[in-house]
């Protein structure tokens, strides 16, 4: 196995231990009443399951499947609002603001799977203002002179905003994503989330870092 593929394995088995090891309790953006009963946590095979990579594999697009990975198994674990699914067999898409690399990524990683039933559609936003209807919308490190012009068009849309640029949570992201000392990290902001519409589950929060509180009201 290749130095890439080491790294690789490496990553996601630690997020694999982390999912087993967190209680299934769920921390959420809705009144408790219309929770549904938690999900099971994620099994190795299904956070694993990156093809290996060549020899000669650069590292950009080995950070670039991990990534994609990650969004895959966090779309698993969000419940979005009723609204964002118009029809019973609507997709889950995922967009990509201007990031071929990750885009490709995401393609082979979803490739014939399926979200609660649901088929999963990868598109490219070329433009904050030609975002169509999304679930998950990844803002790659290139577009940070742009970050907030996107979380205003993201507003009140029900999208999970997935980003790379320092601060992203802070600034009013839903969640912040880097990798480092070779393990995911990432933030996720519960108030963002909640203006969102979003439910994360806490199997999810538990494995990063948690910006804000939900309002007393929203709590379970």
């Amino acid at each position: 196995m290749g130095a890439a593929a080491t790294l690789r394995r490496r990553i996601l088995a630690g997020v694999v231990a982390a999912c087993i090891a967190v209680p299934s309790i769920t921390v959420s953006a809705e009144p408790p009443e219309k929770q549904e009963a938690p999900r099971s946590a994620p099994s190795a095979q299904e956070i694993s399951s990156i093809p290996e990579g060549s020899i000669g594999e650069s590292e950009p697009s080995v950070q670039a499947e991990i990534k994609a990975s990650f969004i895959y198994t966090l779309a698993k674990f969000v419940e979005w609002p009723p609204r964002m699914f118009p029809t019973a067999g609507a997709p889950v898409v995922f967009g990509v603001l201007r990031d071929d690399l990750l885009r490709q990524a995401l393609e082979r990683a979803v490739s014939g799977k399926r979200i609660d039933g649901r088929p999963i559609l990868v598109t490219v936003v070329n433009r904050p203002s030609s975002l169509g209807r999304c679930h998950i919308l990844f803002i790659g490190v290139s577009e940070p002179g742009r970050l907030r012009e996107v979380l205003k068009e993201t507003a009140g849309r029900g999208i999970l905003t997935v980003g790379e640029s320092e601060q992203f949570a802070e600034t009013g992201g839903v969640l912040g994503l880097a990798l480092a000392e070779s393990m995911v990290r990432f933030k996720v902001n519960l108030e963002a989330a909640d203006r969102a519409g979003l439910r994360i589950s806490s199997k999810i929060l538990a494995l990063g870092e948690v910006l804000g509180n939900l309002p007393a009201k929203r709590r379970p």
